[in-house]
C-alpha cells in the first residue's frame, strides 16, 4: 500500500508537526510506504516555528531528517517550457483561424505578452493552471470583444501583481465617470 501525503508545507506549523508525528508513529507498519510531497524550505521553516527554535533552518532540517528516510528532489520546470505550455493552452482555447481576431499582429502581441510578462510572472505549473482557469472563465463571455494578449496580461496582473491590478481597475472606473 502506498499512501501519498501532499502539500504538507501549506499546513500551519502545529499541523505540520502533528502530521509528521503521525507519520513517524505509523511509518514502520509492514507493506505500507508513505510518499510525502513538500517544499523543503517551507517545511523546514514550519518545523522550526512549531518547535520555537532560535535557528529555524538547522532545527527544522534536523527534525525532518529524523522522519524522512529517503528523498527525491524534483527540479523546477524550465521557464521556457511553462511559457510554451501557456501558449499552447491559449491557442487551443482561442482557436485561431481565418475568422478569428487572433491572427498576424495579434499573435505577435500574444507571443510578446507570454514571453516577456509571462517570463517574469510565471514560475510554476500552478501559475499556468491558475491563469488558464481565469481565462477559461472569462473567454466564452468576452472572447469576441477583447484582444487575447490584453486579456492574458490583465489576468497575469490580477494573479501575480494584485495591487497593480486593483489600481488599474480603480483608475479605469474613475476615468469612465463623468
Amino acid at each position: 500500500i502506498i499512501v501519498f501525503v501532499d502539500d504538507t508545507e501549506r499546513l500551519d506549523p502545529p499541523e505540520v508537526m502533528e502530521t509528521l508525528r503521525l507519520l513517524r508513529s505509523v511509518g514502520d507498519l509492514p507493506n505500507i510506504i508513505y510518499v510525502v510531497a513538500y517544499d523543503r524550505s517551507a517545511m523546514v521553516r514550519n518545523i522550526g516555528l512549531a518547535l520555537k527554535a532560535e535557528d529555524l533552518e538547522a532545527t527544522g532540517a534536523a527534525y525532518l531528517e529524523k522522519i524522512v528516510q529517503a528523498t527525491l528532489q524534483i527540479p523546477y520546470p524550465e521557464d521556457f517550457a511553462l511559457r510554451r505550455w501557456l501558449k499552447a493552452e491559449v491557442l487551443e482555447l482561442c482557436q485561431p483561424n481565418e475568422d478569428s481576431s487572433l491572427q498576424g499582429d495579434a499573435i505577435e502581441r500574444l507571443n510578446l505578452v507570454i514571453d516577456k510578462e509571462g517570463g517574469r510572472m510565471i514560475s510554476t505549473p500552478r501559475d499556468v493552471i491558475r491563469l488558464m482557469n481565469n481565462i477559461k472563465i472569462a473567454w466564452p463571455a468576452i472572447g469576441g470583444f477583447v484582444d487575447v494578449a490584453d486579456l492574458i496580461w490583465i489576468h497575469l496582473l490580477k494573479l501575480k501583481r494584485p495591487k497593480l491590478y486593483h489600481w488599474t481597475e480603480n483608475y479605469l472606473v474613475a476615468v469612465q465617470r463623468p
